[in-house]
């Protein structure tokens, strides 16, 4: 494969990925946003999407795509709230955004892939501690979909998981 030719298909998959998908529908539909971040909660109904950052209509500062742990509509918010928990343990490291690729956990596609193709239920930690339960509606190179129940997705970016475990039944 040349260079280009894997340019080309890093740019295919990248618009495949669930979070540019449902990132770029939410704005065809002028749906508002919930983004849960590292630095807090940001709402807001999407203006422009750019590789690394998403502008937000009546917001000055853009939000870092980076910067971002899981996303939701706010219909959903009481499903996730009821449906998050909270990892002490890990909520007390503190963990920033992982500029660098090297501190993001390394969780194995492989794992990921056979827990999405047989709809095991899984859990999975965030870097701030947040802990979810669910089962993967989709599975991309930058996010993933968690249906927590009630018919309720969430965008989970990989940059922000810290661990990824199939739930034995």
């Amino acid at each position: 494969m040349s260079d280009e030719e894997i340019q080309r298909y890093s740019v295919r998959q990248a618009q495949k990925d669930p979070a540019n998908r449902y990132l770029f529908k939410q704005l065809r539909d002028k749906s508002p946003l919930v983004f849960i971040c590292y630095n807090g909660i940001v709402t807001g109904k999407i203006q422009t999407i750019g590789d690394y950052e998403v502008k937000l209509i009546k917001r000055k500062a853009p939000v870092s795509k980076l910067g971002i742990l899981y996303m939701f509509k706010p219909d959903a918010a009481n499903i996730v709230k009821s449906s998050v928990t909270i990892n002490k343990t890990i909520s007390a490291l503190k963990l920033k955004i992982p500029r660098v690729v090297e501190t993001r956990a390394v969780i194995p596609e492989e794992e990921i892939e056979n827990a999405f193709n047989d709809k095991l239920p899984v859990g999975i930690a965030l870097r701030n501690g947040h802990v979810f339960k669910g089962t993967l509606h989709s599975n991309g190179i930058f996010s993933l979909r968690l249906d927590i129940g009630s018919n309720k997705r969430i965008v989970i970016m990989k940059h922000s998981m810290y661990a990824f475990k199939v739930i034995k039944e």
